[in-house]
């Protein structure tokens, strides 16, 4: 299972979305979710852009790419 947020940097809601997730997962023990946790391999990728995720919220809110040096 791969989950991934933060691609877009002004979209703040989705790292918190996939945080939310790993916490659902990990800390509440749903009977009905442990045949997905034992019987799948997780990917989970909460910000997959944290340059320009940074950058939106130092500098310019509106930034939407990647940041280069």
């Amino acid at each position: 299972m791969w989950i991934d947020g933060g691609i877009h940097a002004r979209e703040w809601i989705s790292p918190a979305t996939v945080t939310f997730m790993i916490h659902q997962l990990v800390e509440v023990q749903d009977p009905s979710d442990a045949d997905l946790i034992e019987n799948l391999d997780w990917y989970i990728l909460p910000v997959v852009n944290p340059d320009g995720y940074e950058h939106t919220r130092d500098s310019d809110r509106l930034w939407r790419k990647t940041r280069y040096l």
